[in-house]
C-alpha cells in the first residue's frame, strides 16, 4: 500500500508504520490462484483525525500497485490509528 507516501503528502508522516497482508488461494480451473487480499496496517500518527486518516487510507489504497494488480479479487482494508 501507498500510505507511507500518502501520509508524507498530507504532511502526517507516522512515526511507524506495520503492514501485513493475508492473501488467500484457492484452486480456480485446477490452478492455485490469489482470490482475495487483505492488506493491514497500524500506524501511530500524532495529530490527525482517525476521518482524516480513513481517507488518507482509501487513497492510498487507490494509488497502490499491489491492489491494482488483484483489480479483478476482492481486496479488503484494514486500517487503523494508533493513538497510544
Amino acid at each position: 500500500m501507498a500510505l507511507a507516501l500518502c501520509l508524507d503528502n498530507h504532511n502526517t508522516p507516522p512515526q511507524r508504520l506495520e503492514t501485513a497482508a493475508t492473501l488467500t488461494l484457492d484452486r480456480v480451473n485446477a490452478a492455485p490462484t490469489i482470490v482475495s487480499s487483505a492488506p493491514r496496517a497500524r500506524a501511530p500518527v500524532p495529530g490527525l483525525a482517525p476521518a482524516d486518516f480513513k481517507t488518507i487510507v482509501d487513497e492510498a489504497a487507490a494509488l497502490c500497485a499491489v491492489s491494482r494488480l488483484f483489480a479483478e479479487v476482492e481486496v479488503t482494508v484494514d486500517a487503523e490509528l494508533d493513538t497510544q
